[in-house]
C-alpha cells in the first residue's frame, strides 16, 4: 500500500485526510447529528475538539472509528467492516456502563448522567433501561 488514500482517490494523503475522507462522511453526518451542529463545523471540531468535553466523546469515537477502519484495511481484511456500527457500539457501551454505574450510585449520580448526555437526545428511560437510539 502506497501513500494514496485507500479509500477514496485522493493521492499522497497525510493523516490529516482520514477526517476529511468521502468514505467518512456518513460517519460525520451522524456526529454532526448527535451533536446538532452542521457538518462542517464538526469537521472543524475533529481537529481541535469542541467546548463540550461530553461532546468531545463523540468527536474521540469517530477519529477511533477512522484508524480503527484503516487498520482494517491495511491488515487486507475483508471489505466488509462496519464503521458506522463500531461507532455506535463504542458510543451504546459508553452509556450503557456509564447509565448502570449510576444507576447504582444513587440519584445524584444519576441525576449528573442526565446533565451531561441528555442534551445530546439519543437515548430514553424506559423502566429504568436505557434505550438507546443512534439511527
Amino acid at each position: 500500500m502506497g501513500r494514496d488514500c485507500p479509500f477514496c482517490k485522493a493521492r499522497i494523503i497525510t493523516s490529516g485526510h482520514y477526517p476529511l475522507c468521502d468514505k467518512f462522511k456518513p460517519l460525520w453526518n451522524l456526529i454532526s447529528r448527535i451533536l446538532q451542529i452542521d457538518v462542517d463545523s464538526s469537521l472543524k471540531f475533529a481537529f481541535g475538539g469542541c467546548k463540550d468535553s461530553t461532546g468531545n466523546v463523540f468527536i474521540f469515537y469517530g477519529l477511533c472509528t477512522i484508524y480503527k477502519t484503516y487498520v482494517h484495511c491495511l491488515n487486507n481484511f475483508d471489505n466488509n467492516f462496519d464503521f458506522l456500527a463500531h461507532f455506535r457500539h463504542l458510543v451504546f457501551g459508553r452509556l450503557l456502563s456509564e447509565y448502570q454505574v449510576c444507576m447504582h450510585s444513587g440519584r445524584v449520580f444519576l441525576q449528573n448522567f442526565h446533565r451531561k448526555w441528555m442534551k445530546f437526545k439519543i437515548y430514553k428511560i424506559v423502566n429504568n433501561k436505557i434505550c438507546i437510539n443512534l439511527s
